[in-house]
């Protein structure tokens, strides 16, 4: 019977391990194919901004090399077949310089062992064989060019044999150049001009929406050519360059070949060349990127093109070539002079897109981020990371909408306030139905602070000051939390305000089941039905009342949410005799800022720094901003200075151009911040689409105080802190500007 348990027990023992051993040898595979497809997700990304062609080449769909390369990468059993399904997506854009590579496949960059050589034919054709590039500062190789270079003069012509059997690298061409160079400039007596270097350059991430400003944009960026300038004593004289995948070039071999003074002979199949990034793999594996192509100065392509492609005989058929010489026949296409803006394909029809395109979306979001977001560096988690976590995530979406909340949580990890996600999924689920109350936290607590529609609002029984204890049944701080998931927030202030705007919505003239908590402690049910409301109808209605009133001891106030342009003049004609104007910025202004700074100082102030992404400028490692301080402009001809002080109230409503305001306002003429931290964003917002027609904003560049300080993820901080309480809601006063009224009276 013991035996009989031990063999029952034992065998239990042995089904366990193997289950153990199963599932860890799937979580590896999972883990290698996650790692896979970050990588995939990465060199996409690098093709899709920095391969020139892509700036102009509109037949080439890189979405669809990707969705194809996807299932390939997710089944390759080894690196081989891994390699593969990488290469086939890069053979759309048939250019064999953007390829991936074994580690292994690539030679060490040394000599070959080769010794410089040269003959001359009985025809007069002079034959030089390069051999060993770096041999080239040896002594031997010295006095060998010494007398190569006093045969060219007298040579019928010259075949210039530039093949190497393992690469050379930039040294290595270096080299070439600098001794061979007086023969290059021996053998054409014009001067000419070379091909310039073009890249793909972003001024910013490009936005299409109907708000933007235009100042994000795409081009190209070419570097000048350079001028091949002959010696006194050079001559036209027929040249012909054996090239192969590894042989070095003169830097006007192109201008060269199209001006009709040589050839180029290739030995073997591929021939390219230009300037590139690589990216190191997984596996041993690395993906070479074209980033720069030639271009001559009118316009023509300037790549290195060949005569004859051969793989036989290649010395007797350059010999020929020399000996019977005709110029290049090579047909050099104009390349478009502007790049393509990217514009996102939505895929519109995509609620719920396959596996393959919802990666997609994942690919784009992240590139975008990477790229294009100024304020990487103040995110929490690594932004590599994040995309391992949600590549399983976006993989396993069970339907629309828990796709479209994905797409929402990948981006609350850039903790941009600006950063928002626009699709009929997402606004279904979350509702563009308002009850006719706002909310803010007062306290930790979600309390009613004001209303959009005072009478039906009071009808239901809500009063200013009553907490939300639940909304539809559900716990009101429970609900908040579940809301705050899918919100992008610089600081937790913003996050609680951005979910306290909407954790109450649903359906246009649907009802909202609120349960409130009065001052007596009492709890109450009120229902109140939801209003369609979006952006442009929710802005400037914090608060009512006169925009510019006087209050007691002769102090102006302006509520900024509400004052437009039109009455700036009236405001500092009103106020031009207080001792001080309070400005309410608890809300979002009118874009007065400039104006009303401009009126408060007679020096040029300088109110914020400004850098924004300059990406494709300094690749590989694609660090460069394009920086400018704003300066505020002096008092305009025949306005008056407003020589009293100010202040500026300020609270978690106070975003983006609010928070603006308060750099201006504080350049002008140091004015005081009273109330709480605001957002913590500033900076155009840019957008970009994913398939879903889901539109995703997010900052597009950096404002930081003048001094360099940082404002995103922080605010602007009061000098003096305040927060309103619920008490003084209930009883209806204002207390943060009290506060700011004792301030001025310096109580």
């Amino acid at each position: 019977m013991r035996n009989s348990a031990f063999s029952v027990l034992l065998f239990l023992l042995l089904i366990f391990a193997a289950k153990q051993s199963v599932s860890a040898h799937t979580s590896q595979n999972d883990s290698d194919r996650i790692n896979r497809l970050v990588e995939l997700c990465k060199v996409w990304g690098k093709v899709k901004y920095f391969h020139p062609s892509l700036g102009y080449r509109t037949e080439i769909d890189w979405d669809k090399s990707l969705i194809e390369a996807i299932p390939k990468v997710r089944k390759a059993k080894d690196t081989d077949e891994y390699k593969l399904s990488l290469q086939n997506m890069f053979d759309v854009l048939k250019d064999p310089l953007t390829r991936i590579s074994k580690d292994s496949e690539a030679a060490n960059v040394t000599g070959n062992g080769k010794t410089l050589a040269y003959t001359k034919t009985a025809d007069g054709i002079l034959l030089i064989t390069i051999g060993d590039y770096f041999a080239l500062t040896s002594a031997e190789s010295q006095q060998k060019l010494k007398e190569i270079n006093a045969e060219v003069a007298n040579s019928r012509a010259i075949v210039l044999d530039l093949r190497s059997d393992q690469p050379i690298g930039d040294y290595g061409n270096a080299i070439f150049n600098i001794y061979f160079g007086g023969i290059e400039r021996s053998i054409n007596s014009e001067t000419l001009s070379t091909p310039g270097e073009r890249r793909r350059v972003y001024y910013g991430y490009e936005n299409f929406s109907s708000s933007a400003s235009g100042q994000y944009r795409t081009g190209f960026f070419t570097d000048n050519s350079s001028s091949l300038i002959p010696l006194r004593t050079a001559k036209d004289i027929p040249s012909v360059f054996i090239l192969n995948k590894n042989a070095g070039s003169f830097r006007s071999t192109v201008a060269l070949q199209k001006s009709g003074k040589s050839l180029v002979v290739l030995d073997g199949k591929d021939i390219s060349a230009g300037k590139t990034i690589k990216l190191k793999l997984s596996n041993g594996l690395t993906a070479q990127i074209r980033t720069h192509e030639s271009i001559f100065g009118d316009g023509t392509d300037g790549s290195l093109q060949a005569d004859l492609i051969t793989t036989e005989n290649v010395v007797e058929n350059a010999l020929e070539l020399a000996r019977n010489f005709k110029p290049s026949r090579v047909k050099r296409q104009k390349l478009p002079v502007t790049a393509l803006s990217l514009r996102e394909k939505p895929y519109t029809k995509m609620n719920y897109p396959s596996p393959e395109y919802r990666l997609l979306a994942a690919f784009r979001l992240w590139n975008a981020i990477e790229h294009f977001f100024p304020y990487k560096d103040l995110m929490e988690k690594d932004w590599e990371k994040t995309l391992q976590e949600f590549i399983p995530r976006f993989e396993k979406a069970k339907d629309e909408l828990e796709y479209t909340f994905t797409v929402a949580e990948m981006m609350t990890y850039i903790s941009d306030s600006h950063a928002y996600l626009n699709s009929s999924v997402y606004n279904q689920y979350i509702g563009t139905g308002y009850p006719p109350i706002r909310v803010r936290m007062i306290e930790n607590k979600p309390v009613i602070t004001a209303f959009t529609d005072e009478k039906p609002a009071k009808s239901a029984g809500a009063e200013l000051g009553d907490e939300i204890v639940r909304v539809d049944g559900e716990d009101a701080q429970k609900r908040l939390k579940r809301y705050a998931k899918y919100i992008s927030a610089s600081t937790p202030q913003s996050k609680m305000d951005k979910a306290t705007l909407q954790f109450m919505n649903g359906e246009p003239k649907s009802s909202v089941m609120l349960t409130l908590r009065k001052s007596d402690g009492k709890e109450v049910e009120v229902k109140l039905e939801r209003r369609y409301e979006d952006f442009t109808t929710l802005y400037h209605r914090e608060r009512t009342g006169e925009v510019l009133r006087m209050l007691p001891g002769n102090i102006g106030y302006a509520d900024l949410d509400r004052l437009t342009f039109s009455m700036v003049d009236e405001m500092f004609e009103k106020f031009k005799n207080t001792k001080a104007i309070i400005f309410d910025m608890r809300g979002y202004p009118n874009g007065t800022a400039w104006t009303i700074a401009a009126r408060l100082t007679n020096k040029q102030s300088t109110a914020a720094l400004f850098e924004t992404p300059i990406v494709g400028h300094s690749l590989p490692d694609d660090e460069a901003f394009a920086k400018f301080f704003q300066k505020i402009q002096p008092t305009p001809p025949g306005k008056t200075i407003y020589k009293g002080k100010t202040v500026m109230l300020i609270d978690e409503r106070s975003a983006s151009q609010a928070e603006h305001t308060g750099l201006l306002l504080r350049a002008a003429n140091g004015t005081k911040f009273i109330g709480s931290p605001s957002t913590g964003v500033n900076g155009e917002i840019t957008t970009f689409t994913v398939p879903g027609a889901i539109t995703i904003g997010f900052t597009g560049q950096s404002v930081r105080f003048p001094d360099g300080k940082q404002l995103q993820r922080i605010g602007l901080v009061p000098d003096l802190k305040i927060k309103p309480t619920i008490d003084g809601i209930r009883n209806q006063k204002d207390e943060v500007l009290e506060t700011a009224v004792n301030f001025i009276n310096g109580i």
